[in-house]
């Protein structure tokens, strides 16, 4: 049986390509930090607050799109549900919460050694991510890796998020490739990696030290990008680049 050429390797963004839970702990505080000093609010009180409307906010936007993780919104309905003025506080929230998150951003060190092995495998780099396009770039910027992806595929563009089959779909169609000739790598597990297998790809999923789901091959999981580098070629499960 004739191997499978693959034409793309598709990469999602938060938790995939850099350490998210770091980078939105430290948001978090800013966060909880500036309600403190604004509103005398505890982290708990700030926390449930901020939880209750985001819950608000996406019940209003009424589906799953980009919108629902605009921190500006979120905060917007924050400051709504507890009678606080929506200007300033909204915007400085969100200052404060990306501001940080930004500064706490760092690259998995590996990314760059693999991002230069695909490269000279002559398979596209592609970025899939959920988001807002605006933090999405920023946040490409500020990690260093802006200028190393093909195309890119964000959930604003697309109009739909993943695990939507559309999704992946223009992630193939981006790449002029055929789903199956794509690899797509991502740390969600229903999003990201079934949402990929479900569309056709070959879904990857960053393990990230946790336990691998009943039903999905060990091989499908990668805990570490080094182990993927081989002296012939680069290996995602059984899946296999030659250089």
């Amino acid at each position: 049986m004739e191997m499978e050429k693959y034409k793309a390797v598709i990469f999602d963004l938060d938790g995939t390509l850099y350490d998210y839970q770091k980078a939105d702990c430290a948001g978090v505080d800013a966060v909880n930090r500036y309600a403190a000093d604004r509103f005398g609010l505890t982290a708990e009180e700030t926390e449930r607050g901020v939880r209750e409307a985001m819950a608000e906010a996406n019940a209003r936007i009424g589906q799953k799109t980009a919108s629902t993780h605009n921190r500006v919104i979120r905060y917007q309905v924050f400051c709504e549900l507890h009678a606080y003025p929506v200007w300033p506080h909204a915007l400085q929230m969100a200052y404060a919460y990306w501001g940080t998150f930004l500064e706490n951003m760092t690259l998995d060190p590996d990314v760059p050694e693999l991002f230069a092995a695909l490269k000279r495998a002559g398979v596209l780099i592609g970025l899939g991510t959920n988001m807002t396009s605006f933090i999405q770039y920023r946040k490409l910027e500020v990690l260093g890796i802006a200028g190393e992806f093909d195309f890119v595929v964000m959930s604003e563009e697309a109009g739909l998020e993943k695990p939507d089959p559309e999704f992946f779909a223009l992630c193939a169609a981006k790449a002029g490739a055929e789903p199956r000739q794509c690899i797509f790598i991502g740390d969600n597990h229903p999003m990201d990696y079934l949402g990929a297998k479900n569309a056709g790809m070959h879904g990857i999923w960053r393990r990230l030290g946790r336990r691998i789901p009943e039903g999905t091959p060990a091989e499908d999981a990668v805990e570490d990008y080094r182990t993927c580098l081989l002296p012939s070629g680069i290996r995602f499960g059984d899946a296999f680049i030659p250089y």
